[in-house]
Formats: C-alpha cells, structure tokens, sequence
C-alpha cells in the first residue's frame, strides 16, 4: 500500500479518522487521498504523487468550419399530421 502526505484545508468527517480540520496533516493510502483531494476537496497533497508528475497538455483540437462553397438547401417537407378543430 502506497501512502501519501496530505494538507487539510477544510473540515471534512471521515469514519477512518474522524473530523479533520484546516491545518491538520495527514498520511493515508493513495485513494483514500484521492477521495479527500478530487471529491471532498478538502485537502490538498504535501508533494504532488508521482503518478501525477508527468501529466502532459492535451495539443489543442482546432474546429474546422465548411467550405465556403457548400451550400445549405432549406427543408420543404410537409407536416404529416394537422390539427382539426372542434
């Protein structure tokens, strides 16, 4: 079981170790830390994990627009059903 250190920043209530508050450390196993970090947002890691140290940017997907020359032709299509009146 991997651990990690973590920094509370909130007060967060856990069954593992009951209420934590801003300012407490804690050491825990590596999801629990995640639950607090990513769910709860209530603590922060001490060093970030080392899985999380080579997190590369995502290259930019740019949108293509139409050709100018497409040509968009208007739907003429009749309803099916119509509403009689009483």
């Amino acid at each position: 079981m991997e651990e990690v250190d973590l920094n509370i920043v909130g007060t967060v209530i856990t069954a593992k170790y009951g209420t934590l508050v801003n300012g407490d450390k804690l050491t825990t196993d590596k999801e629990f830390a995640a639950h607090l970090v990513d769910v709860a947002k209530s603590a922060v890691y001490a060093e970030k994990p080392k899985a999380e140290a080579k997190v590369e940017a995502r290259p930019e997907v740019k949108e293509e627009s139409p050709p100018a020359e497409a040509k968009v032709e208007p739907v003429t299509a009749k309803p099916k059903a119509t509403l009689k009146k009483k």
